[in-house]
């Protein structure tokens, strides 16, 4: 396994009227894109050729708006840019349907279509023979359109899943939570089987609907929209010992580490949406986002990956900089692998603190992950919660913000 790794997520794009850049917006007749931008993709490659390379990209669904076949063939060709932009071999891309990525005409037309008609037909549009979508939703002789909708893939020391959460998810369903059956689940279990035994660099698993509850931006709203048996989910995930899991359908940003009663950290990102055009209540909340996950190592006492998740929010006019939680919905770093009690942190921290504000009055930031290595993985959460303590106890307070943080005594 050849660490370190960076792995880049796009999801949501939405392609067509309800996204915000004109060159993701096909012409369709009857539909007109509200204040589109110019050049959206255009300054997007122009901020990744700032970042490090990258291993694999993933799409976890809603590519396109309703599937419409002019949106397909704008999405195909995004797509392969994307990859182009990335330097990417076709293998390297995980995409995955959502519930906006089949036809949503056959709704529109046969209002309530015939149940199996729409069944057998849902899915025709997207998988267009001219798009990349009639190849890249398949693995073999397993196609995530259809039953047992997942796919398992090895590329390189990478074992992925796809998972198809939206393929009950019709545009008449309110609210749109998608499901994972447990029958599915179970095969799913059996196949994964063989894998049990190797070694990977990162076991992801890659689907649209969350399985794990969020806040609402406005707080007030309830989230009716989880996917269906997602317990049952994730436990087959920390039984098969999987490091990630990247989804999309929310367009608000989240991190999260899921630990359940095994004590296998699983680490969730919702990658909220990469072009939609926000909800305008979520406005000075959320921002349009782009990800990369960095996996550094693994831990040698359990292990589980350690590294973060790096964050950034496109402004209008501004581009694209790192995020901040108050504004765009995640921190700019998200770290992960140390799962460590805030106490034992506290306990970890209080003497090198201590001792330093005997000759000096301020403490950088960076001083404290040279005598600690491990607060470079070390949750956001956990951090604060030992430090907040530390602060009435040891009479200092924080000044700015990681990296750049300073310990001053008070």
């Amino acid at each position: 396994m050849t660490f370190p790794i960076r792995i880049a997520v796009v999801s949501d794009l939405h392609i067509g009227v309800k996204s915000r850049g004109r060159d993701l917006c096909p012409q369709i007749e009857g539909f007109q894109q509200i204040e589109p931008e110019e050049g959206y993709l255009d300054t997007f490659e122009a901020f990744v050729k700032g970042i490090d390379p990258v291993d694999l990209l993933l799409v976890p669904g809603d590519i396109t708006n309703t599937a419409h076949p002019a949106e397909v063939a704008t999405a195909s060709g995004v797509i392969e840019r994307l990859q182009s932009i990335f330097s990417l071999k076709r293998e390297q891309v995980l995409i995955i349907p959502g519930n906006h990525d089949m036809d949503w005409a056959l709704w529109r037309t046969h209002n309530p279509p015939h149940p199996a008609y729409a069944r057998a037909h849902r899915y025709e549009s997207i998988l267009d023979p001219d798009s990349l979508f009639s190849t890249a939703f398949t693995e073999g002789s397993r196609h995530l359109c259809k039953e047992p909708y997942f796919m398992i893939r090895e590329v390189g020391s990478f074992l992925m899943v796809g998972l198809n959460s939206a393929a009950e998810d019709t545009p008449d369903k309110r609210p749109h939570h998608g499901q994972v059956t447990p029958e599915t689940l179970q095969q799913l279990d059996e196949e994964l089987e063989e894998y049990t035994s190797r070694e990977h660099a990162a076991r992801i698993l890659v689907l649209h609907h969350h399985p794990v509850s969020y806040t609402d931006p406005v707080a007030t709203l309830a989230d009716f929209s989880q996917l269906q048996n997602a317990d049952l989910l994730l436990g087959l995930l920390q039984k098969r010992r999987f490091d990630l899991i990247v989804h999309g359908h929310k367009h608000s940003p989240h991190f999260k580490i899921h630990i359940n009663e095994v004590f296998h950290p699983l680490v969730v990102l919702c990658a909220g949406s990469f072009s939609y055009q926000l909800e305008s209540s979520w406005q000075g909340r959320v921002l349009n986002q782009f990800h990369m996950i960095e996996i550094d190592d693994r831990n040698g006492n359990n292990s589980t990956i350690r590294g973060r998740v790096r964050s950034w929010s496109y402004r209008f006019l501004g581009g694209w900089e790192p995020s901040q939680s108050d504004s765009a919905g995640i921190d700019h770093v998200n770290r992960f692998g140390l799962h460590m009690h805030p106490d034992e942190l506290l306990a970890e921290l209080e003497p090198f603190i201590s001792n330093a504000f005997e000759s000096r009055n301020a403490i950088a930031w960076t001083e404290l992950e040279e005598e600690l290595p491990v607060m470079g993985f070390a949750p956001e959460a956990t951090v604060k919660d030992a430090l907040e303590r530390l602060q009435v106890k040891l009479s200092f307070r924080l000044i700015g913000t990681s990296p750049d943080k300073i310990l001053v005594k008070i």
